[in-house]
């Protein structure tokens, strides 16, 4: 009915509480914890999210470019966050060497 504007938002509200929880757990069982539900999160905002993209573009070239778009920033992120992670890990290793 609403196609997943719903699912999406609660989502994202779910999201920025479970990350908000995560920022300083008292116990490592509280931070383990939060960090599941910010995958059951991300769960639910990603198809809600393809969902709300096909239901705004009608078929065509358009839509195949969104969709092309959606799916190389998915991969690029993926890697992007490990090159991002390992230089941060290098210069704090570094950083402690010195």
């Amino acid at each position: 009915m609403y196609g997943g504007y719903v699912i999406y938002n609660a989502g994202a509200i779910w999201l920025i509480i479970s990350s908000i929880l995560c920022g300083a757990p008292p116990t490592w069982l509280m931070f383990v914890v939060c960090r599941a539900l910010q995958g059951l999160a991300l769960g639910a905002l990603l198809p809600s999210g393809m969902m709300i993209l096909r239901s705004t573009y009608r078929r065509g070239p358009r839509k195949n470019q969104v969709f092309s778009i959606d799916g190389a920033c998915a991969a690029l992120g993926f890697f992007a966050g490990f090159s991002v992670s390992e230089l941060y890990e290098a210069s704090v290793i570094a950083s402690r060497v010195q």
